[in-house]
Formats: C-alpha cells, structure tokens, sequence
C-alpha cells in the first residue's frame, strides 16, 4: 500500500515537471518568436522609410568632413548623382567629363553630387576630409560637391540610395553594379533617368539641357504672366547675397511675406508681433512657419545691408526669426514677379496696390495667399491664423 502511495506521489511530481517543463518552452518560444517577429518589423519600417519620400529634398547626407547637409539646399536644381572610386578603370574618363560638366554649368541651376564608395573592388581607399580633398585635387577632378564615403548596395546602403534605386530600378535589377552609375533629378527633387557606368557624362548634356530648359521656361512664365503662377513656390528671390533662392525651399509650411523698412516707425511693433509666432513654429524639430522679409523703400529712407541686418540683430538678438532678401520695388513695372502675383491674388482696398512697409501676407502650405494683413493685426488673430492652417 505504502509502495503505491509512492509511486503515484511519482507520477504526480513527474507529471508537474513535464507541466512546467512545457510552460517554460512555450515561454521561450512564444519569447523568440516575438523577439525575431518584433525585430523584424522594425527593421522593415526602417528599411521601407525611404519609399515613404516625395523626392531627395527629404535625405540628410554627411559631408566629406562629417556634417550634417540636408538636400533640401539644392531645391530647384538639377542633379547629377554619381558614386565615384579613385582606382576604376573609368576613373580617368568620369572625372574629366564630370569636371567638364561642372565647368560648363557652373552659371547654371545644375549639380553634380559625388558619392565616394569602396564596395566595388575596395577601388576608392581614400579617406574622408583631407585625404579625399587631396586626391581630388591631385586627380585635378572638380567633381562636384563630395559627401563623405558611403555603402550604396545591400542593407547598409545609404537611404539616399535606397529611394534612388526604388524610383529608378536598373535592367538587370536595382542594385548599383559598378562604380559611375549616375542618377539624374530634376528641379522637384524626382529621379528622372538612371545611367550605366559605362555611360559618358557628357553624353547626358542632351538630358541635363533638356531639364534646364523646362525651369528656364517656368521662369520666363513667372515673369511674363505671374499672375498665372499656381503658388509662391513658382517664384525665385534674391537673397542678401546677391544668389537666387527658389521659394520651393518652403514647400509644406505657412509663410509670412513682408515688406519693411528698418526706419519705419512700426518696425519694432511688427517684430515683436512675428517673433514669438517664429520661436513657436520654427524651431530646431519643427519648421512649420517661415517669414520673409523683403526691403523696400519707396515708403521711407533708404538703407544699407549693413544697416538693415544690425539692426534686426539688435532688436531679435543673435537667432534670426525669418530671411532677408534683398531690397525690391513692390509698386510699379519693377515690382517682382512674386509680388504681381501675392497683388493679383489678394489685391486690397488699393486696387493691387501695396500702400504701405509692413503689408503682411499669408500664404498656405501649398503656396496660396489666403490672407493680405497690416501691422495692426492683433497678435491673437494673427496667431489663430497660422494655427488653423497648421492643422
């Protein structure tokens, strides 16, 4: 009887370890199969980022020094994208023709973006900074603006890359096969053709041409019949270095359009109503609001750059709250294109005209004037207005 007891004690006990034998597999194994499913799909969302962009403005790359550079600062150009190597078989051609190119376009809105890569026969050594600043000038190559080293194929390639591939699939695949593929983008920041190593630069000036002529066409329009314009994003302005700076560079945020003097009595008022919109709207993590400022002195004295940026850094202090172009007409034959066309859109009690500095005008995140304000708006007004088209 006593030996019957014990086995069945036996058989219980061993039953329970199998039970928790079990439990602690199904654990481990449900635990591994999230780990490998959870890991999985965060890779994939980080791998699929890149098809989520609207064009190569979206990446931040490094450059050859290990900085930061967002893409976004060669909005309205055209670009050629090239992965180069120092030790290529193709070396000698690419880089004659690629300086060529740069040479020729140097006037124009054209880039040449170089990538060094090393995956393809270890064939591009050379370090990043100095080192590659030194073989390109020895190799005597003006190759464009060159970014720091990267991977262009495989899991680690660059995200750049990555959308690059996606919108432009080659023949034989996506992957980039050699060293000197090319990639061609347009003014919007879209990938319009891809090209083989082997393919010449210079037999691409046909496509780059054709490209230039499409934004010298836009431009010619904007200046001939502004009204016409469908946004502010059409436009170019000048900035207080002589450059022009495409207005497509505030595509996505609302924006704040003024013309001012420094010596108008109004200035201080006006900038205390704008700078707290700025450092609520337009910070390091989210850029939702720019303001342009334009000079103008058909209202009031004239006044230097100089002038003009002291005192903006004296009465905002050392963080600017919006861009300063340079000095315009807003009335007349020699008003730009972009204010024929923010007049034509919201003409006012003045029959288009702009009758005084600090005439304030709204546009929305697709560049349309939606409100023409003065320097007497209320700030809580004007507050409600940048909020409700922020939403």
């Amino acid at each position: 009887m006593g030996e019957i007891f014990l086995v069945g004690i036996n058989i219980v006990h061993t039953r329970f370890q199998i039970n928790v034998l079990l439990f602690v597999v199904g654990v481990l194994i449900a635990y591994g199969v999230n780990r490998f499913y959870g890991q999985s799909t965060t890779s994939d969302v980080a791998m699929e980022d890149y098809k989520n962009a609207k064009s190569v403005y979206d990446f931040t790359v490094k450059d050859s020094q290990g900085a930061d550079v967002s893409l976004e600062k060669y909005r309205g150009k055209v670009l050629l994208i090239v992965n180069i190597a120092s030790q290529c078989g193709l070396t000698k051609g690419n880089y004659a023709e690629l300086t060529e190119l740069s040479q020729k376009y140097a006037d124009k809105d054209f880039k040449i973006l170089s990538f060094p890569c090393n995956q393809f026969g270890g064939q591009m050594p050379e370090g990043d900074g100095e080192e590659m600043v030194c073989h390109l000038r020895s190799a005597k190559a003006e190759v464009g603006d060159v970014f720091a080293k990267i991977k262009v194929n495989g899991d680690d390639a660059d995200p750049l890359y990555k959308y690059l591939k996606h919108k432009q699939g080659g023949i034989l695949g996506d992957s980039i096969k050699w060293n000197f593929s090319k990639f061609l983008v347009n003014k919007d920041g879209q990938p319009v053709d891809r090209y083989a190593p082997t393919t010449s630069p210079k037999s691409i000036v046909k496509d780059i041409d054709k490209l230039l002529e499409a934004i010298s066409s836009t431009i010619f329009t904007m200046q001939s019949a502004p009204e016409k314009a469908k946004s502010i994003f059409e436009f170019t302005a000048t900035d207080l270095n002589g450059n022009e700076v495409s207005l497509e560079r505030y595509q996505g945020t609302v924006c704040l359009i003024v013309n001012f003097s420094t010596k108008d009595a109004a200035f201080e008022k006006v900038l205390g109503l704008l700078t707290p919109l700025v450092r609520k709207y337009h910070t390091d993590t989210r850029k939702d609001l720019n303001v342009l400022f334009f000079p103008c002195f058909q209202f009031g004295a004239k006044e230097t750059t100089d002038e003009i940026v002291k005192r903006f850094e004296s009465t905002t202090g050392a963080s600017p709250i919006g861009e300063i172009f340079a000095e315009i007409e807003v009335n007349g034959s020699k008003a730009p294109g972009l204010y024929k066309y923010l007049k034509a859109k919201k003409p006012g009690n003045c029959g288009g005209f702009v009758n005084s500095n600090f005439t304030i005008f709204l546009t929305d995140r697709q560049g349309a004037p939606v409100e023409r304000l003065n320097a007497g708006i209320h700030p809580y007004t004007l507050e409600d207005m940048v909020e409700n088209l922020l939403r």
